[in-house]
């Protein structure tokens, strides 16, 4: 699945790539790229399709937050992995914390249009701001 960048796309293009990407893999990781700077947001739509939070991941590399945001939603579409508030864990070689916020409507408005305002948005943290390896998920959680 390769990164979307929905600068410059019009809302119908937008819709029908995220509708083909979820009838594919069951979600769909969105980039929004600050074109001032260097600076993205990541977010999922599909994962309240199926009762789990979506994600959303903020950074200044998109290539870096695109890979943990698919990754992530990979492994909670097709591993079982459940993800809440407060949860810490160690995934790839890193260290992921969670933290629910508010205001779906602002931080991944495809996934409020497409699942309604109401649905739970889940941040992802990286302290160790590393990227995902290809090693086994350790899934230890804390």
């Amino acid at each position: 699945m390769e990164p979307v960048f929905i600068g410059g796309l019009s809302d119908a293009d937008l819709k029908f790539g995220i509708d083909i990407n979820i009838q594919r893999n069951g979600y769909f990781p969105l980039i929004i790229q600050d074109p001032q700077s260097s600076f993205c947001r990541c977010y999922t739509i599909g994962l309240s399709s199926i009762g789990h939070p979506e994600l959303t991941m903020q950074g200044a590399e998109a290539p870096l937050v695109y890979k943990f945001m698919h990754h992530l939603a990979h492994d909670v579409m097709y591993h079982q992995l459940v993800l809440g508030h407060g949860m810490n864990i160690r995934w790839y070689g890193s260290t992921l914390n969670f933290e629910e916020i508010g205001e779906a409507c602002r931080f991944a408005p495809e996934a409020a249009k497409r699942y309604g305002p109401e649905i739970t948005l889940l941040e992802v943290w990286c302290p160790d701001d590393t990227d995902p390896q290809n090693e086994a998920p350790e899934y230890v959680i804390g």
